[in-house]
């Protein structure tokens, strides 16, 4: 599965205007979280809405905050 996603070509990312950082972000999210959703469904099958768990949100979220805290260390943003 390829998806392609539009970059505008500029010097300073951060000239881009509010709406177009949007539109990038919003294309970026629904390209990636549609494909790992389908790896998702492809890989455990089933029913996510019966499936789901409180617990595994709660597991999700703190691998996402090691992800952020080791992303910071690199980047020694404190």
């Amino acid at each position: 599965m390829v998806f392609s996603v539009h970059i505008f070509k500029m010097d300073n990312k951060a000239e881009l205007p509010p709406e177009e950082i949007a539109r990038q972000s919003v294309e970026r999210f629904r390209a990636l979280a549609s494909a790992k959703y389908m790896a998702g469904q492809e890989e455990h099958g089933g029913d996510l809405v019966q499936k789901v768990k409180l617990e595994h949100l709660e597991e999700e979220i703190i691998d996402l905050w090691h992800y952020v805290y080791a992303l910071r260390l690199r980047l020694k943003d404190d």
